[in-house]
Order: C-alpha cells, then structure tokens, then sequence
C-alpha cells in the first residue's frame, strides 16, 4: 500500500504481523453478576504506538477490556499490529531523538487497520453466548489519536 507525504514522496509500508497478546472472557455467575448487568456495559479503550527507527517499524498495540458495575472485567483483548514501512530513512524525517515522524494521515490508517484486526479477534475468540452481540463497535480514530487525547509519558 503507498501514500504521499508532505514532501511528496510515496510511503509504502506492509503489514510484517498482527498478533493477540492477551485475552480473557470471565464468566458472570464467576463474578456474581448476571446477565442483567450486561445493561451497564461499558468498553476502555487504549491504543499504544511504538516504533523501532532502525528497522522502519511502527507497533500499534490496542486494548479493549469490557466492564460491567463496578468495574468488573468481563472480555478482554489486547493485540499488537507491526508495520514496516519501506525506504524509511528515505521518505520519512526524524525528530532531534532520531524518532521517525510518520503523517497523521498513515498513522490513522495504521490504527484502523490494528482496531479492524482486533475486532476480527474478539468475534473468533468470542465462545460465551452471553457476550456475543457486544463486538467491538466503530471507532473514531482521529478522535482518539487527536492531540487531546494523548498522553506524554
């Protein structure tokens, strides 16, 4: 796949892996909750971005963990998504820590394609009946990658 960037050069990059790092699926009756609690459902979301300058690789790891009252985690998923991104030191800049600087426009493609792989995950590893209809919903990307939304550690 290709994209432009600022100075007008083409960006290919590739897919080198998505993988699962993590997953569970806790059973109500385990938690002392019931299928009632499924009303106060709610999803957290995290989405991590790394990258290994040497190499031209850019690692999204996303995190969905399901909760019911009290905060209790009932499914969960965490997958990584590595990209490799072709001629890197040609077409991309780095920062003064040599950090590559990618655009916005790749990296939200980047996340997208790592929520999509993860929404594919949960629907497959997904075996409680109970928990079936509450797949990954649409997400806005650029809200959550925007400025205000991350943190700088």
């Amino acid at each position: 796949m290709n994209k432009t960037n600022d100075e007008s050069h083409q960006i290919y990059f590739r897919i080198s892996q998505i993988k699962k790092n993590a997953f569970f699926e806790k059973d109500l009756a385990s938690l002392g909750a019931t299928v009632q609690d499924l009303a106060t459902l709610k999803i957290d979301l995290a989405i991590n971005i790394g990258q290994n300058s040497e190499e031209g690789l850019f690692i999204i790891k996303f995190r969905a963990i399901y909760k019911i009252k009290d905060n209790l985690q009932i499914l969960g998923i965490e997958s990584e998504s590595i990209f490799s991104i072709l001629d890197h030191q040609l077409v991309l800049k780095n920062d003064d820590c040599g950090n590559m600087l990618i655009p916005q426009d790749i990296l939200n493609k980047f996340a997208a394609i790592a929520v999509g792989a993860t929404r594919g995950m949960l629907a497959v590893m997904n075996t409680n009946p109970q928990y079936q209809e509450y797949v990954l919903p649409p997400i806005n990307i650029e809200k959550m990658l925007s400025e205000e939304n991350r943190r700088k550690y």
